[in-house]
């Protein structure tokens, strides 16, 4: 019997929708980077002026994009923990597996008896952070009996994690630079997450894998040419982007 979809998916789904509207909207810059691309017979004072346009604009979707990455690894730990979080309360073999075979790192005291199954199990996971994939694998495993490894790379969403701990706790800051994420690598990153998620929910309800996925590519008409990831890359913000870097020295891109 096919389980219904769970309310950690759902939640996460609408996320992933968010983001892909907001991304969708934040991409001004491109028509003007296609101009400057194509046109050679701009005069030199307009020309100017769009260069200080295209590079305002970047600068604010710089901004916004830094938001998107941050929302998309919330949004992954999100669904990891209301995921077990609902097995554990609809699944008693669930919960058994889960008290068994967890290392709790610690003695079970009084109170955690007065608790009761449950509510000492939720107690554990309410204390944990769910951004090391290592550590949630290991419960994933005892929870579900599948690995979250088989739907990612995991060095892939340690480095996004370790981004995302960089805009958070160092205001943005690595070595008094502030800290931009391309456009390039928050594709690969929202490709990942979204893998791993999606991935792991169809294979949990199906016992199969999944074959089609939320794409960024997909949330573009034809018209404006995004599906095409060689035209995409031609002009992308980032050759605009490698300009600002060498120019000034307040920025790191990534």
């Amino acid at each position: 019997m096919v389980k219904k979809i769970s309310n950690a998916l759902k939640t996460f789904n609408g996320s992933i929708d968010n983001i892909l509207f907001l991304h969708k909207s934040s991409q001004i810059s491109l028509p003007l980077i296609k101009i400057l691309n194509s046109r050679k017979d701009i005069p030199k004072e307009p020309k100017r002026i769009i260069n200080n346009l295209v590079e305002n604009s970047i600068k604010q979707e710089a901004f916004l994009r830094n938001s998107l990455f941050l929302n998309l690894v919330i949004s992954m730990e999100s669904y990891l923990k209301e995921k077990v979080v609902e097995e554990l309360k609809s699944n008693p073999d669930a919960l058994y597996k889960f008290l068994q075979g967890y290392e709790k790192g610690r003695k079970i005291s009084i109170e955690d008896i007065y608790l009761g199954p449950l509510k000492f199990a939720l107690s554990i996971l309410e204390n944990m952070s769910f951004h090391n994939l290592g550590k949630i694998n290991k419960i994933y495993e005892l929870v579900f009996g599948i690995s979250l490894l088989k739907f990612c790379k995991k060095k892939n969403l340690d480095l996004f994690v370790k981004i995302r701990h960089l805009l958070v706790h160092n205001n943005g800051k690595v070595k008094d630079k502030t800290l931009f994420i391309r456009d390039t690598t928050f594709i690969l990153a929202f490709d990942s997450v979204v893998e791993l998620i999606q991935g792991f929910d169809y294979y949990e309800r199906y016992g199969q894998k999944r074959k089609k996925f939320s794409r960024i590519w997909k949330s573009y008409d034809d018209s404006s040419k995004l599906h095409n990831w060689k035209e995409y890359k031609l002009n992308s913000l980032q050759s605009i982007f490698d300009k600002i870097e060498k120019r000034n020295e307040n920025y790191l891109v990534i």
